[in-house]
């Protein structure tokens, strides 16, 4: 058995009480992803590289993570300046 020697980010994670679909990418939340077209420089490419690696999760996910958390500072920053 050959050892996978593909980064972590780049390897197929196991979706833990569902049947893996080929071609079919489902996230963690049950929806299923769409194909975009982004595009970073390559200090940008490496920077994501580094934080998928980090995080131990794919690209894609990585983006959607920082995505989620700035939505998520967005709504804190706006009940905010609610207040004053």
């Amino acid at each position: 058995m050959s050892k996978d020697i593909r980064p972590a980010y780049r390897r197929k994670k196991m979706h833990k009480g569902q049947k893996c679909i080929r071609g079919i990418a489902v996230n963690n939340r049950g929806g299923k992803k769409e194909d975009i077209t982004l595009s970073l420089t390559p200090e940008g490419q490496e920077i994501l590289k580094e934080l998928a690696t980090q995080l131990n999760c794919s690209r894609s996910d990585t983006i959607e993570r920082l995505l989620r958390l700035a939505n998520n500072l967005s709504d804190i920053f706006n009940e905010i300046s609610k207040m004053e």
